[in-house]
């Protein structure tokens, strides 16, 4: 370690509170410095390099917030590990201090027996056990193994379908009006893709029946329909519940500050931080194993925004997810690629969860807004050799009646060509067993 290199770089005005942080640190065996004197601090933080701070929210002249703030943006001082201390206890500063980059918040009085362990571990480790880094997922996680409470077969439960309304819907629709979430529930674990508001009826079912403790959040991309019930989901709030959830990066904001604006963000939807482990990992257009005997295969989407498709391969079923996907039909020129790509990424799956949230005359409107005709789909569905086919994401502004003509329209093409596909129609509650 250069000599200048500091461990931890103590901020606080209270000269009592501030040396017995330095000691217990030091006592610790870390290489800890105090300042008292908020206006210093950048200086001190670019000439000694700290791996760490501990900082005060409270003090006279650059409050805590502000300071933490500039080195979270900073690009040479973003990195490092930052924990703020305070005697204020209010909820609100805590949402702020982890939507400004806080890696741990510390509640005054703090614990003088554990207080120089959690910033030992901050140190070395980076681990704040709030909210990790967002490795790429390079290598499968080991999960707990096989439970009890898992099925013996894959059973695949739609929880949420629709798009995103602009106005609170108040007909009632066989198909629901919960935005996406979709179960897959196999012998090797449980794998929840999206987060919309189906998540949360969704994780009341697993705290009723007392489902597996380990879990898998797959998300497609942030718009809201798709991590809109995130910070509420049921199971995040229990302790005892380890959840992996892994998603792109997107340019505007990467996976990990997502997770942290949904669960501590000023208005994040739940008003507690969650109980639960969470670990993030970033997913890329590669193939991964995400527990033994599952793999899982992803795909950039033709949709607005970085935006993933999923294929599953479990027990010799394919399994294909793409609720946001711009198929282009008839109407593809030379230079749009994308439905090749996506039919070789779906030959052969045993099911293929698609877009289809316009009909063929709407779709005339808004082509180009990454949004696919149903019959578009049908037709790669078709070509591609799919043996069952579920329309989703559906237009919030589509009655039943249109979704039931939809459906009927499309099973009429399927019946006069005599082919061996299935279609249909998602909706709240269907399950599917493979």
């Amino acid at each position: 370690m250069p000599p200048d290199m500091l461990d931890v770089l103590i901020v606080e005005d209270d000269p009592i509170v501030g040396q017995l942080t330095l000691n217990l640190l030091l006592e610790a065996g870390l290489k800890a410095e105090l300042t008292m004197d908020s206006e210093e601090v950048i200086s001190l933080v670019r000439k000694n390099t700290p791996k760490a701070m501990v900082m005060d929210v409270m003090m006279p002249g650059i409050d805590g917030i502000t300071l933490l703030k500039t080195i979270k943006k900073d690009p040479e001082m973003k990195k490092i590990k930052v924990a703020m201390v305070s005697g204020k206890s209010f909820l609100m500063d805590k949402q702020k201090a982890y939507k400004m980059g806080a890696d741990l918040f510390i509640e005054k009085p703090y614990d003088v027996k554990t207080f120089a362990e959690q910033i030992q571990r901050l140190v070395k480790t980076g681990d704040s056990g709030i909210v990790p880094t967002a490795p790429v997922l390079t290598q499968e996680p080991k999960n707990s193994g096989p439970t009890a409470l898992l099925p013996r077969n894959i059973q695949l439960r739609i929880w949420g379908c629709r798009g995103l309304s602009a106005s609170i819907p108040n007909q009632i629709s066989q198909y629901g009006h919960q935005t996406s979430c979709v179960s897959l529930e196999t012998p090797h674990g449980l794998f929840i893709l999206d987060a919309g508001s189906g998540i949360i009826p969704l994780g009341n079912e697993i705290l009723k029946r007392n489902g597996p403790k380990e879990m898998w959040i797959l998300l497609t991309h942030f718009h809201m329909d798709h991590i809109l019930g995130l910070g509420a989901f049921p199971c995040a709030q229990q302790q005892g519940y380890k959840i992996h959830v892994g998603g792109a990066n997107d340019p505007e904001k990467n996976l990990q500050t997502l997770i942290q604006d949904v669960f501590y963000g000023s208005f994040s939807s739940i008003p507690h931080p969650p109980k639960s482990q969470i670990d993030i990992y970033e997913l890329l257009e590669d193939s991964y194993e995400l527990v033994p005997q599952v793999k899982l295969h992803t795909l950039y989407s033709n949709h607005p925004s970085t935006t993933l498709g999923f294929k599953f391969e479990i027990g010799g079923k394919k399994i294909i997810y793409c609720p946001d996907s711009e198929v282009y039909g008839e109407d593809v020129t030379a230079l749009q690629d994308y439905d090749e790509k996506l039919s070789d990424f779906c030959q052969g799956a045993d099911l293929l969860i698609h877009d289809a949230q316009y009909t063929e005359e709407d779709y005339l409107k808004h082509k180009n807004e990454g949004h696919s005709s149903a019959f578009n789909v049908l037709e790669l569905a078709d070509n591609a050799k799919i043996k069952k086919l579920i329309f989703f994401h559906h237009n919030p502004s589509y009655s039943d009646e249109v979704l039931d003509k939809i459906l009927a329209k499309a099973q009429n093409i399927i019946r006069d060509r005599k082919g061996p596909l299935q279609c249909d129609m998602a909706r709240e509650g269907l399950l599917l067993e493979l």
